[in-house]
């Protein structure tokens, strides 16, 4: 990797890890303060918008004379086929589809095991979800350290990089699960082929658009798959990292250009 490249991802990576752990001491202690749980909701969205804000913070250093408006622009604003953004909703969507039911047959949910959230709690479940890692993170993951990524190295195995990076920032999130020991190991592993195979994926709907929109839908997508219904979250991971792996791999086989080492943006 180019040392301006390296110097500036690692500066990237320190930062995001840095200010998420900062983020979370805050919001530990609103909760400690026994904070209304509106602000303490609030506080734990911010928190998964560290990699943005290390771009915003940092932009001079890390774009290398791109002005801010520019990198913005280039990410957020460019046209891109309708019909990319489509492929990818029914990709994400079937694999979803595809790992629910998996595991009520695989798991024996009976009917009375398979709870929907309520509708009345739909669209705060639903706006947070889009608020938190969906719109925090991609303008940091895909739109500033993919970029630099493959500017080094060719689109699959800058995919599986970014996914290692972005799954072992999730840490602190994986010690709070609750899980301890092989329970803490095999949910940590399975969240990391999780962000690898959903990497992989963003990465190349993100190529054919040039618009890191489409990384937010996918985002989006996988994250209210785990809210629409009440898991056992082990057992859904179980599932659903196998049936994204499977995708993913399809991709890494059969589309040559992820072969390429080419520039995002």
């Amino acid at each position: 990797m180019d040392k301006s490249d390296r110097k500036n991802l690692l500066l990237f990576c320190f930062g995001t890890y840095t200010l998420l752990l900062l983020l979370l001491g805050i919001s530990g202690l609103i909760a400690f303060l026994n904070a209304p749980v509106i602000y303490q909701k609030i506080m734990n969205n911010i928190c998964a918008w560290s990699p943005t804000f290390i771009v915003l913070i940092f932009y001079k250093k890390l774009l290398l004379g791109v002005s801010l408006k520019q990198f913005l622009t280039t990410r957020l604003l460019e046209r891109f086929k309708l019909v990319d953004l489509v492929n990818s909703m029914i990709l994400l969507i079937i694999a979803s589809i595809i790992a629910i039911i998996a595991y009520i047959i695989i798991f024996r949910k009976t009917k009375s095991e398979i709870k929907l959230i309520e509708i009345r709690t739909l669209f705060p479940v639903v706006f947070i979800a889009i608020t938190s890692g969906p719109l925090g993170e991609e303008l940091g993951w895909r739109g500033y350290a993919l970029n630099i990524l493959q500017r080094n190295y060719t689109k699959n195995k800058s995919a599986i990089i970014l996914g290692l990076i972005w799954g072992f920032w999730h840490l602190p999130f994986w010690l709070m699960s609750g899980y301890s020991g092989l329970g803490l190991l095999e949910y940590g592993l399975l969240f990391l082929i999780c962000t690898i195979s959903i990497s992989i994926i963003i990465t190349y709907y993100c190529n054919k658009a040039k618009n890191i929109t489409i990384a937010i839908v996918i985002h989006f997508i996988f994250n209210i798959t785990l809210k629409i219904m009440y898991f056992n979250i082990l057992q859904i991971f179980s599932i659903i990292s196998i049936v994204y792996f499977i995708f993913a791999l399809i991709i890494v086989c059969i589309k040559r250009e992820m072969r390429e080492k080419k520039p995002l943006f």
